[in-house]
């Protein structure tokens, strides 16, 4: 197409990212050559990994700011055999959730900062962790814990974990158990003086959430406690969200959350308590955490000394932080 340029490859040094921005540098100049030239477009390339099945959503969220627009090519095949159905429920073929880094997902802060919160509140040296994506917050519990168990429903992640805490030396520490969390019950023996449910409880219903807080019960060691995380319905992020008319009320989720294929679950900091006390606990600690005023693809531009600070002055401003820790023992 005579009227399109295409960026092939753009890459930066991540030394010098956040100091000095030169993959912004180089976009700002390539879009100024093709307007100087007459031309209409610029392709900026593909935003997907693993051959398509992967979104990049940290490139798609960069890429919007510098002024780009996804367009999806969509392909469709008929599965005859539900090899495909098979493949999907092992965690296959969809979207793929990384926070190792920020450079892969924003996230990578929200588990940084549930950890910092959590380990002053550590009952034991055992732990068993309920869902580990890529393995970044399971590396963290492997240092602060003399033995982890984890339970991954995908398979695909399990693998993915596996592979990032050999890199860090950490994985005999670790037992990886491919599993429904929901069958804790058949699928775990023995007892834990920690059980950390980070970024999950949303995606149960409530009635879920109080089903499987009270298995938990049964694998807690005497004095042991529960960790759980999850999004402040009420957020800073969300209010905004709201009052710009991107979302229609304070229950709805994002187009982010629906990569993850279910219903999200928006509680706030009451409704959470009332939860875990009707379950059977007696609630130890509850902290909002992380005043996060806009998106992703905009904090992502953000040096990482502000975002620090954004976590400390969440404490401030608890009713607008972004999510909620709540650490709790049996009654």
């Amino acid at each position: 197409n005579p009227k399109t340029a295409l960026i092939f490859y753009a890459a930066q040094d991540f030394k010098y990212a956040t100091e000095y921005r030169p993959i912004n540098f180089i976009y700002y100049n390539l879009i100024k050559w093709a307007a100087e030239r007459g031309l209409d477009y610029i392709d900026i390339g593909i935003s997907t990994e693993d051959g398509g099945e992967a979104i990049n959503w940290s490139l798609c969220n960069f890429k919007e700011t510098v002024g780009g627009r996804g367009i999806n090519r969509d392909s469709y095949m008929l599965d005859l055999t539900g090899s495909l159905e098979k493949s999907r429920l092992r965690g296959k073929g969809k979207y793929v959730y990384d926070p190792t880094s920020p450079r892969k997902h924003f996230d990578h802060y929200f588990v940084k900062f549930r950890h910092e919160i959590f380990k002053e509140f550590i009952a034991g040296k055992s732990a068993l962790e309920l869902g580990c994506a890529t393995g970044f917050s399971t590396s963290l519990l492997a240092r602060q814990f003399e033995s982890t168990v984890t339970i991954e429903i995908s398979e695909e992640y399990v693998l993915k974990a596996k592979d990032f805490l050999k890199e860090q030396g950490l994985l005999p520490k670790v037992r990886l158990i491919n599993g429904d969390w929901n069958e804790t019950d058949t699928l775990l023996k023995g007892k834990f003086s920690d059980i950390i449910w980070f970024g999950g409880a949303e995606y149960e219903t409530p009635h879920g959430a109080k089903s499987l807080l009270d298995k938990m019960k049964s694998l807690l060691a005497s004095g042991g406690r529960v960790h759980l995380s999850a999004p402040n319905r009420f957020s800073m992020n969300r209010r905004l969200g709201f009052h710009m008319g991107l979302i229609k009320h304070m229950e709805e989720f994002s187009v982010g959350d629906a990569l993850f294929q279910k219903k999200k679950w928006l509680e706030d900091r009451q409704r959470l308590v009332e939860i875990v006390e009707g379950s059977g606990y007696r609630i130890i600690h509850v902290e909002p955490y992380f005043l996060k005023p806009f998106p992703n693809n905009l904090m992502l531009a953000l040096p990482e000394d502000i975002i620090n600070g954004l976590f400390r002055f969440g404490r401030e401003l608890p009713d607008y932080c972004a999510e909620i820790y709540i650490c709790a023992e049996k009654a």
